[in-house]
């Protein structure tokens, strides 16, 4: 009955404090929107209490929203699981809760299973290390019925068979782990799965366990999901992004590690789409102002096509840096003054975020 009437007050805080902060947005901008969004109107306390977790995510100087949370105060949950690092491609990057959560070795290969002690509503929760070789580990989510043990799970890990029974339903997989909750009420589990790495600002899925199954309750929204990430922006910027794109090649002859699309790529729509939604996150980049436009000079006398490109850039820059400005104006509420600091800064970190350049080259 306590734990009731708990609910009910938490659901009567999370209304009054969405009014709020929906009018405290209001009254900064009328043309600015708000974010991050809920895909819909819920009033179960998994959904309510991820949203805070996403606000003040998004709220945060962390350029990846994935990044290791730091969880607000007023959240009635845990995590018992979770990753401690930003960088986790060298394995071992789970920390688990020891009362929740056994550690157990693989059979036959690298990484671990982590699996739930005791169960919820007839469901077992246990995440794998699934062993890519240099590249890391994907993170694969599954709810068991409590009937399997161990020893099954991990035959059926061996020779690739955990996605046809019908006693294990796959959750979910990807290269960042997901975060697992214990409702400090119910004893529950609940999760947020943090999307593809490679989505830039992908949504939120949020998990709970009720009657025997594993239903995913809402998303969260960091961005329109109707649009790509340039659409975001101005014209002008992705005029702009176009160019420079230009200058770094698309990588497909880089052999096996592939830095330009395995990672510079990403994270250069990562940046842009921060541009847009979230600029106070770009702090810096690789290479310096000079260090780039030294070597895009040196590029631009390689030929006339490189000294086309890199004249047009130069133009384009400064219509970019305008149009930035009027749409920090636009969507933030500066002031024009602010707008124009705004848009040199932030301008200059995603231009510059587009090269790694070595500092003796």
């Amino acid at each position: 009955m306590a734990s009731g009437l708990n609910l009910i007050k938490k659901r009567l805080v999370f209304a009054l404090f969405m009014q709020l902060f929906l009018y405290g947005y209001t009254c900064t901008s009328m043309a600015m929107d708000v974010w991050p969004k809920l895909s819909k109107e819920v009033d179960n306390c998994q959904c309510i209490e991820a949203f805070k977790i996403a606000i003040s995510v998004f709220k945060s100087d962390s350029f990846y929203i994935y990044e290791p949370p730091v969880i607000p105060k007023d959240i009635d949950s845990k995590l018992v699981l979770e990753t401690l690092e930003l960088d986790i491609s060298g394995g071992h990057a789970l920390r688990e809760n020891k009362d929740i959560f056994e550690k157990i070795p693989k059979v036959y290969e690298s990484g671990h299973i982590y699996w739930q002690r005791k169960t919820n509503h007839g469901l077992r929760l246990v995440l794998e290390e699934d062993s890519y070789g240099w590249r890391g580990f994907q993170y694969n989510l599954f709810a068991l019925n409590e009937k399997v043990s161990v020893k099954e799970f991990l035959e059926k890990l061996v020779d690739r068979t955990q996605y046809k029974s019908e006693n294990i339903q796959f959750i979910m997989g990807g290269w960042r782990p997901p975060l697992i909750f214990e409702n400090n009420y119910t004893k529950c589990l609940w999760i947020i799965d943090l999307g593809c790495i490679y989505d830039s600002l992908a949504d939120w899925k949020v998990f709970s366990i009720e009657e025997g199954s594993i239903k995913q309750c809402c998303r969260i929204h960091f961005r329109p999901e109707d649009k790509k990430v340039l659409s975001l922006l101005p014209q002008e910027v992705g005029r702009l992004d176009m160019l420079l794109n230009k200058t770094i090649g698309n990588g497909r002859e880089e052999g096996t590690l592939q830095p330009t699309t395995r990672w510079l790529i990403p994270e250069i729509k990562y940046t842009l789409a921060n541009l847009a939604m979230r600029p106070w996150t770009l702090k810096g980049s690789v290479n310096s102002r000079e260090q780039v436009d030294k070597g895009l000079k040196k590029w631009a006398c390689k030929s006339k096509f490189n000294k086309k490109i890199y004249e047009d850039i130069l133009q384009q820059y400064l219509k970019s840096q305008l149009a930035l400005a009027q749409y920090y104006q636009s969507n933030f509420g500066k002031s024009s003054e602010d707008a124009q600091v705004m848009a040199k800064n932030f301008l200059d970190i995603m231009f510059r975020s587009h090269y790694h350049f070595r500092a003796d080259s």
